[in-house]
């Protein structure tokens, strides 16, 4: 039971990813969620260095790949800062 519920709340896609998706598309809001795929799979408690480098190479590549979304999402920080009240 207890290896249901870790697999449900580090799910990286499926129906809670798209029913998240869909509520903040309703409301407006734009949905970002970056989820680099592993090469291996990782423990949540891993702690040898070799494991921990290959998962960074991984988001490194990955990230690199999602260039024109994080450009995004940044162009969608920044005019959420500009907008703000400086007063608050």
């Amino acid at each position: 039971m207890a290896m249901v519920f870790i697999k449900q709340i580090t799910a990286s896609d499926g129906l809670p990813v798209e029913k998240v998706k869909n509520w903040t598309y309703s409301n407006g809001v734009p949905y970002f969620r970056f989820s680099p795929p592993l090469t291996q799979k990782i423990d949540l408690d891993e702690n040898r260095d070799t494991f921990i480098m290959q998962m960074m190479w991984d988001t490194e590549v990955y990230m690199s790949e999602c260039a024109d979304e994080l450009d995004e999402l940044a162009r969608y920080l920044q005019c959420l800062h500009s907008n703000t009240d400086v007063s608050s």
